[in-house]
């Protein structure tokens, strides 16, 4: 990596090995590369998406009307912060199914 962290310029939200094993455990809980998702939450615009090797939406402050559009759309989403989620999205827990957790991510299907 050109930054070390500590520098100044070093201004990741992700580190690469939090990504380690996430494309094989997507694929095995029936989330292809071909499909797509909502990734939660990423601030910097689709950093995550890249990261996670799959296509979609990305949020991080996104009002209600966005995600839950996007969610009927993808049926998928993937988050580092299920608690954060819900308590900014607190109408979609009635309509997402927990699916699996790998080191920091979730998974949720739609209902």
């Amino acid at each position: 990596m050109r930054y070390k962290p500590g520098e100044y310029l070093y201004q990741t939200f992700f580190e690469p090995s939090d990504f380690k094993g996430v494309d094989a455990w997507l694929t095995q809980n029936g989330v292809t590369q071909n499909d797509k998702i909502l990734a939660a939450f990423d601030p910097n615009p689709n950093t995550l998406l890249y990261f996670l090797n799959r296509r979609g939406c990305r949020t991080f402050d996104h009002n209600l009307s966005y995600v839950s559009g996007k969610l009927d759309l993808y049926h998928n989403l993937v988050t580092n912060d299920s608690l954060q989620f819900f308590k900014q999205y607190p109408e979609t827990r009635n309509h997402l199914a927990f699916k699996s957790a790998y080191n920091k991510w979730s998974l949720y299907n739609l209902k």
